[in-house]
């Protein structure tokens, strides 16, 4: 890899150039699993988004981001909502759309 200007990152997850920095999660600690990444769940309408939020509350988890429209509102809106398990790992739930299509 060194020939290609390129390093392994800890823990077999990924590459990167050999003169950048690890990336920081969101605390300012090393990039882990469970800080510094996050899964996504596609929904297809605001309400399933909302649905799954509030199931992983229901279930303990804890709420990284209350569902609601992330930017404007429109034709290609990004609806989303973020919590963690119950083991820390980081998900989002989204859809993509006007409200009216909710």
């Amino acid at each position: 890899m060194a020939a290609s200007g390129h390093q392994r990152l800890a823990g077999g997850a990924g590459h990167m150039p050999a003169d950048a920095s690890p990336a920081l999660a969101h605390d300012g600690n090393a990039a882990t699993a469970g800080n510094g990444n996050m899964a996504s769940i596609a929904c297809d309408s605001r309400a399933k988004v909302d649905a799954l939020h509030a199931k992983a509350m229901e279930l303990g988890g804890t709420d990284e981001g209350a569902p609601g429209v992330r930017g404007e509102e429109g034709d290609r809106a990004f609806y989303g909502a973020y919590f963690r398990d119950l083991d820390g790992n980081k998900l989002a739930a989204f859809c993509i759309g006007p409200a009216q299509q909710a």
